[in-house]
């Protein structure tokens, strides 16, 4: 028996009387008419690659040349294939930007997909990328200490890149709707660099280590738009908020109006000491000569002021930043080489040159477990961790190495499900949208299909048509296909972006499903008028 007199606080006797009266009783009607009956599995939205009947039917299309870049001349591999609301944005080797406006209605001459609107831009570098060397696709060289030039990376893919969209609502954090910003690294000056999509010039908007002390080698923009990792060869994980002050001091539990300089990354040109900024760095690394060692803090300063200034999101003196790094992720011992991020399962996953794969929490930033570490049985013959995908579905984590040409898969848990060898060095995977199918692409120039529970290789696709060239003894040789560095889905899972190193980007999908859907919407259409 409860005795609601002898309850002293009026809210909480209240509340007790309230679950009293309510606690159990149901209402007599829900709704005024009937549930919709589903609709027959062949009239649902069917993604790409959830049957083995679509992975049979599966096409490939290369974009039209009025969607490429207008100019004749090459611009290197394609680095990133990025879908932004209606928008494809291809960058490529060259720091070349193309962005076409998108629709996966048919064109009516063919092609499965509609591409119009192309815009070409140029990704500031050199003088606008505040250090005097930026890493290339095609020759990615940094200078040393006795002048000579000297590789940076075994692999000549520049950094990485990213694209995060502003916080919704007009005025939002000094932003409005639509706001789009391109994130990349792989710099010489190890800065994580902030770029307006929307910008006819690509403005700097801003460019920070975040407290890392060497190259920033990878970054992972998760599905929110917003949360950003990015792993470095100082062997730490950061972790960034775009954009968004209210979630960065929630996550860091500190007081809005505290400028903590190690965790407020913009500000680093000012706290050099505690977050090794470009010169620091630099000089750790052995990269600087005498006269430039001692106008290093000078040259730093004023870049920072300059990109501060020009940079309309950010307030002087105020709250707001557009960049924040809220958390470091320790564990590694090595140079961090792979990220992957889910924001689904709120998890990080990251690989290391030594081959030790580590897991963390994003929000709390504290770490959960190592997948692969030094007590590992034959950690050795794997080697450096190249890439890493999450299959949050079924909360499988896919780990590659290209040294060794192995694939493994893991439970999120730290179980090794199953491994293999590829059939060639991987250059990109990704998962499908139900976390069952693995797709890869690499050196060979092909499409491999593997289920993610066993890593069964189920279909290979051959697309491209390759190229015949002739050798000095005019004997006429096949030519091997060029290699795929790129592999991303639309946001439906419809469709599949494939960029390769010679610079083309092809486009699969299964066009019977997609004509097969299109005919039952316009049926639908007709009937309703009827």
């Amino acid at each position: 028996l409860i005795h609601r007199e002898a309850i002293e606080d009026i809210v909480q006797r209240e509340a007790a009387v309230a679950q009293i009266r309510h606690f159990g009783q149901t209402p007599t009607q829900l709704v005024k008419k009937a549930h919709p009956k589903r609709l027959p599995v062949n009239e649902c939205m069917r993604p790409l690659c959830s049957s083995h009947e679509m992975i049979e039917n599966m096409k490939f299309w290369a974009i039209p040349k009025h969607a490429r870049p207008s100019d004749s001349k090459g611009h290197g591999s394609v680095q990133a294939l990025i879908i932004v609301g209606d928008r494809l944005v291809t960058i490529y080797g060259d720091l070349t930007v193309n962005i076409v406006r998108w629709s996966n209605m048919p064109d009516g001459s063919g092609l499965p997909f509609t591409l119009t609107n192309r815009t070409t831009k140029i990704l500031p570098e050199k003088a606008t990328a505040k250090s005097p060397y930026t890493l290339s696709t095609s020759d990615a060289r940094r200078p040393s200490q006795n002048g000579s030039k000297q590789a940076s990376h075994e692999n000549p893919i520049f950094g990485s890149f990213g694209i995060c969209t502003s916080s919704t609502g007009p005025g939002a954090n000094g932003t409005t709707v639509g706001d789009t910003r391109l994130l990349s690294c792989g710099y010489w000056d190890g800065a994580l660099k902030c770029h307006a999509l929307e910008s006819s010039s690509m403005r700097l908007q801003a460019s920070t280590s975040g407290g890392h002390c060497g190259d920033v080698n990878v970054l992972q923009v998760g599905s929110d738009g917003q949360t950003v990792v990015t792993g470095g060869a100082d062997a730490t994980c950061r972790v960034w908020i775009v954009d968004n002050a209210g979630m960065a001091s929630a996550l860091t539990a500190e007081d809005p109006l505290d400028t903590n300089p190690y965790i407020d990354s913009t500000n680093h040109a000012n706290s050099t000491e505690q977050q090794g900024g470009m010169s620091a760095a630099a000089n750790d690394l052995g990269l600087l000569s005498s006269q430039e060692e001692s106008e290093g803090k000078t040259r730093e300063a004023s870049d920072d002021k300059a990109d501060v200034e020009g940079d309309d999101s950010q307030q002087e003196g105020g709250v707001e930043r557009l960049l924040r790094c809220v958390h470091i992720l320790w564990g590694h011992e090595a140079p961090v080489t792979a990220v992957a991020l889910s924001s689904t399962l709120d998890l990080v996953v990251t690989g290391a040159e030594n081959g030790h794969v580590l897991v963390h929490r994003v929000q709390a930033g504290d770490h959960v477990r190592n997948l692969v570490d030094a007590t590992t049985p034959n950690i050795a013959q794997y080697g450096p961790i190249s890439m890493i995908t999450i299959s949050a579905a079924l909360c499988y984590v896919v780990v590659h190495c290209r040294e060794s040409m192995s694939l493994r898969v893991f439970s999120i848990n730290g179980d090794l499900l199953s491994e293999t060898k590829t059939t060639q060095a991987l250059n990109a995977m990704v998962v499908s949208n139900v976390g069952d199918l693995l797709i890869v692409g690499g050196d060979g120039g092909v499409l491999e299909i593997y289920s993610i529970h066993d890593l069964q290789l189920l279909d290979t696709k051959s697309f491209q048509v390759p190229k015949i060239s002739k050798r000095p003894s005019n004997t006429v040789e096949d030519s091997v296909p060029s290699a795929i560095t790129v592999l991303s889905f639309g946001k439906d899972y419809q469709y599949l972006f494939v960029g390769t190193e010679s610079g083309e980007v092809w486009i699969c999908t299964d066009p019977r499903i997609r004509l097969e859907m299109l005919d039952i919407a316009i049926n639908r259409t007709f009937a309703g008028m009827i």
